[in-house]
């Protein structure tokens, strides 16, 4: 896909928020209707519009700001979108995620609470009618199809998240994007059926064009050969274990993160982006982390020492025994199982 032309419009909160000509397009199709009654009511129409997607996009903004994820948001054809650099924990990108939405929301109940509390006045005041009308259509009632399993709507982002907490990437991508053709199915015969809304109805099409496109983009053709390993993935694989080294796991996390995001990665990458995940969690201590990495990451020594340690910080200290003794233990380092020995026997944790 062609880069957008982004032009800046401001920055607030350190954050850049920029628009394309692509957004003007959909202010004035958004608009169109109100336009018809005035030239202020689809003014109104765009300033409804424009304010309830950067509050949308800001929510998403402020908590990759939080993690320090360089957000910038941008205002483009289709709605809004915020762009930060990949977060280093599949629990932050959830909450980045959900923030957007949960940030529209608040926004919209406002509004419908401005209705309730104003109702005796909204006839008189038939401009402020419409801009609490746009902000509630938003705010509530896309702010809830956003979060429907949708991908590339942030419920579709988290449904593929919770997916590849039990599933290889590629599968929990499949998956998502198989949700996502029947939910947009289901939803285009609803619109054109019962609420009998094109608009709506092309939406919920287009949606879904775009999972099968990506689901024939990544799959496998017959001819092709194995898929070979990813050179990205191998030199974001190799600063992860350099950083690793060096005594900075949580680049580590981050670099691990990226590598396991990168389409084409080999089973073999993979295998080393869990690796890294599980050891470098459990040096900084994040012990459950570590324990959830260590079910996907082969059964090697390191993957090893760092699951009895978050065994053993997390109380469960009898199941760090079992895992110490197991017939299948890979082999330690003298030194390393006696350290591991000595932790269980005395059930500390690790600082």
């Amino acid at each position: 896909m062609a880069p957008m032309n982004v032009f800046h419009l401001f920055t607030l909160g350190r954050i850049p928020v920029g628009a394309t000509l692509g957004y003007a397009i959909l202010m004035l199709f958004f608009s169109s209707q109100l336009f018809e009654a005035g030239i202020a009511y689809g003014l109104v129409g765009i300033f409804g519009l424009t304010l309830s997607l950067l509050v949308h996009e800001f929510g998403h903004a402020m908590a990759a700001r939080h993690y320090r994820l360089s957000p910038r948001v941008s205002l483009v054809g289709w709605g809004g979108v915020c762009h930060h650099l990949p977060a280093s924990k599949d629990l932050h990108s959830a909450i980045i995620v959900v923030s957007g939405p949960l940030a529209g929301m608040v926004l919209g109940f406002a509004a419908l609470a401005a209705q309730s509390i104003f109702a005796a006045e909204l006839p008189q005041r038939l401009l402020f009618a419409v801009t609490l009308d746009v902000l509630v259509y938003i705010g509530v009632w896309w702010s809830l199809v956003n979060l429907l399993p949708l991908w590339p709507l942030d419920g579709g982002q988290l449904f593929q998240l919770a997916a590849g907490r039990f599933l290889p990437p590629a599968k929990a991508e499949q998956l998502t994007h198989v949700v996502a053709i029947v939910v947009a199915l289901a939803g285009a015969i609803f619109a054109f059926a019962v609420l009998q809304d094109r608009i709506v109805g092309l939406m919920a099409i287009l949606i879904g064009g775009m999972n099968v496109q990506r689901m024939m983009a990544a799959r496998p053709k017959s001819a092709a050969p194995r898929r070979q390993r990813s050179g990205h993935g191998d030199e974001l694989l190799s600063e992860a274990t350099q950083a690793l080294a060096a005594g900075d796991p949580r680049e580590a996390l981050r670099l691990a993160h990226q590598a396991k995001a990168v389409s084409g990665i080999g089973a073999s990458q993979l295998d080393a982006a869990w690796t890294l995940l599980t050891v470098a969690s459990a040096r900084v201590g994040e012990w459950q982390d570590a324990l959830d990495y260590s079910l996907r990451a082969p059964r090697i020594a390191p993957v090893f020492a760092s699951r009895v340690e978050a065994l053993a910080a997390l109380g469960r200290v009898d199941e760090a025994r079992r895992e110490l003794h197991a017939p299948d233990a890979p082999a330690l380092p003298p030194n390393g199982r006696a350290a591991l020995e000595s932790l269980v026997g005395e059930g500390r944790t690790v600082n």
